[in-house]
């Protein structure tokens, strides 16, 4: 094929995709730290670990302990239904400290009402 076979065989701007977006390659996550703790698969399971952890700042423990109520029961119930999906543990511990965080924070918010006799 000689210079000139293939300028003329170049695709034209007219018939090149127009409007698509690179697609970016798949990095390699199997040497961070957490990557084999953390249940990539599970996103129900993940958030309601995140949403406990957040849970943990007084206060915002009812809203965020009862998030992660709902995401971390419906991260199990899947991590049941599929095999060899991830996240049952960070499931069942966002769970108990869910439940654990509600009720300390409603406690506390009644002791401090009782106190200040807002009650």
């Amino acid at each position: 094929m000689t210079f000139a076979d293939a300028l003329m065989n170049e695709p034209t701007p007219e018939s090149k995709p127009k409007g698509r977006r690179r697609q970016r390659p798949q990095e390699d996550r199997s040497e961070l730290p957490l990557s084999t703790s953390l249940p990539l698969d599970n996103p129900a399971a993940k958030r309601g670990f995140q949403l406990a952890m957040l849970g943990l700042i007084p206060i915002l423990g009812l809203i965020f302990g009862a998030l992660a109520i709902v995401y971390c029961c419906r991260g199990r119930r899947y991590a049941r239904s599929e095999p060899g999906v991830q996240g049952w543990e960070h499931a069942t511990v966002g769970l108990f400290l869910g439940i654990a965080e509600v009720g300390c924070n409603a406690a506390g918010l009644f002791f401090v009402a009782k106190g200040l006799e807002w009650l």
